[in-house]
């Protein structure tokens, strides 16, 4: 929290609240989208970009252009002027070692990017699938529960205040409605963290935080 507090412009009023419902699970036509610009594949795409570039480094290095040199001097009351011509013979190093070693670092790069792609593409699969399916059990959960369960608690109130139930039935009953309510909650802590897990997995958490207006 202090933290918080150090790196905020003011004084924090509070926490923001959370809504109660989390926005709807994407379409899953869309998780190819969502690979291709993940953070993960974009920083692996800037190195296969530098690593192409090192071939054509390379390769101009063993294709050097022929060099023109001029020379003016003077010969008694003659001038004299002198061109030269000279193309690089590589016959120690003709470079192309290294053009070799930099086609073989951009293909490993390369490998290495489809590879993340593979294992992001699943990743971003498996938790969009317990993220919907967290949230459709949550909603079905609401629907068929969380609104009677207080009308219950309410009910058996009354029949215990005018004699209708006993203290233990009562006792017993509310306990059994209490083990619901902690279900409830327990699911409803599930969704929270598969959507949380989603949005790391994703990348996508500013466009998420967003739509709950956070």
């Amino acid at each position: 929290m202090q933290s918080v507090r150090e790196l905020s412009s003011g004084t924090p009023r509070g926490w923001p609240g959370l809504p109660e419902d989390l926005p709807p699970p994407i379409e899953s036509t869309r998780l190819d989208e969502l690979a291709k610009r993940h953070p993960r594949i974009a920083a692996l795409r800037s190195k296969l970009a530098a690593a192409q570039a090192e071939i054509d480094v390379a390769k101009s290095n063993r294709n050097a252009d022929p060099v023109i040199g001029a020379s003016v001097s003077r010969d008694g009351e003659n001038d004299i002027v002198g061109l030269s011509f000279s193309i690089p013979l590589y016959v120690r190093n003709d470079y192309s070692d290294e053009v070799d070693s930099a086609a073989s670092n951009a293909l490993a790069v390369e490998a290495r990017m489809h590879a993340e792609y593979e294992r992001l593409q699943a990743q971003l699969k498996t938790a969009l699938e317990n993220y919907q399916s967290s949230r459709n059990a949550l909603q079905d959960w609401n629907q068929a529960v969380s609104g009677r369960l207080d009308e219950g608690l309410d009910l058996l109130e009354r029949l215990w205040q005018v004699g209708e139930l006993n203290a233990t039935e009562y006792l017993l009953q509310i306990q059994q409605r209490l083990d619901t309510r902690a279900s409830g909650l327990r699911l409803q802590a599930q969704t929270w963290s598969s959507w949380t897990n989603w949005l790391v997995v994703s990348g996508d958490w500013q466009a998420g935080l967003s739509e709950l207006g956070l």
